[in-house]
């Protein structure tokens, strides 16, 4: 397993990093690196970890995770097709270092602080096509150099919603990176059953008082609140892919023993019913239709 912090590797004479990630999954252990990461959803679904906070991706997705802010992305493993997704990585310094503080790069300062929340941006496909987002791996040079600034352009500009909730810098040790990321591929894989503290402060090689204090500091929230979030968010993606089994079978399959509790729980992270959410995301899917068919196109 790769454990934090994570290098991404780059050419002495490249300042931008284009990477394509095209298999059954994408990389789906926690970790974190200096450079800001903009990533642009082809194709796949899942859950993608950011900071303190989870949200689902689909098609059409693009996200900017901020520098240093622990990530994963967990692909749906029953998912037909391969996961496709084009990112670009930076260090923003390096840039606005180089222009000497060119007066024109100072209104994307308060971009790069909203981005350290991390960013999710939906596009439509004439959006991605106009960014020519499936181009950028083909570019090279000032084509590159040229591209990069006209996406930055556009998401300074478009609609788009904070992934944490709050702002965190936090930049692990290796043994850290290595006791998080195990903690977090566990409770990933075993989130349906009962996990108790005694347990994953085990998995943590930590006493439970130690670990709970240290899972505060790293991620701004208890484990139990982590656990939690996790459970309603694969609920919410259940929601949307079964649309034949009930409400209660997926409360159950997704670790909840009383259908009550997961209800309150559900409209207080996901702000409706389980039942509204389900329509809300039946809407959604057909407009995804749309917006794979413009990508394609």
């Amino acid at each position: 397993m790769k454990v934090l912090p994570f290098m991404i590797p780059k050419t002495s004479g490249e300042s931008i990093r284009i990477q394509v990630d095209k298999g059954r999954y994408f990389y789906d252990k926690l970790h974190q690196h200096e450079e800001i990461q903009i990533s642009f959803v082809v194709n796949g679904k899942g859950r993608l970890f950011v900071g303190d906070s989870f949200t689902q991706y689909t098609p059409g997705d693009m996200f900017v995770i901020g520098q240093n802010t622990p990530h994963l992305f967990d692909s749906e493993k029953d998912e037909t097709g391969d996961s496709h997704m084009i990112s670009m990585f930076f260090v923003w310094d390096s840039f606005y270092n180089v222009s000497g503080g060119i007066a024109e790069l100072e209104e994307l300062k308060s971009f790069w602080e909203e981005a350290r929340l991390g960013l999710k941006i939906r596009l439509t496909g004439q959006d991605a096509n106009k960014l020519s987002l499936l181009e950028l791996p083909e570019l090279f040079g000032l084509e590159r150099v040229h591209a990069f600034f006209t996406i930055l352009q556009f998401l300074q500009k478009a609609p788009k919603s904070a992934i944490c909730s709050k702002l965190r810098n936090y930049k692990y040790s290796e043994s850290g990176g290595k006791r998080m990321a195990n903690v977090f591929d566990y409770t990933l894989r075993r989130f349906h059953q009962n996990i108790t503290l005694d347990e994953i402060s085990s998995v943590a090689n930590m006493n439970k008082y130690a670990f709970c204090r240290y899972f505060k500091i790293s991620t701004n929230k208890s484990y139990f609140s982590f656990l939690l979030e996790l459970r309603i968010e694969e609920a919410a993606i259940a929601l949307r892919k079964y649309p034949d089994r009930t409400i209660a079978e997926i409360a159950e399959a997704c670790g909840f023993q009383n259908l009550a509790h997961f209800n309150r729980q559900f409209k207080l992270i996901k702000k409706a019913r389980p039942s509204e959410y389900r329509g809300l995301k039946n809407e959604r899917l057909k407009k995804d239709r749309k917006i794979n068919s413009g990508i394609e196109n």
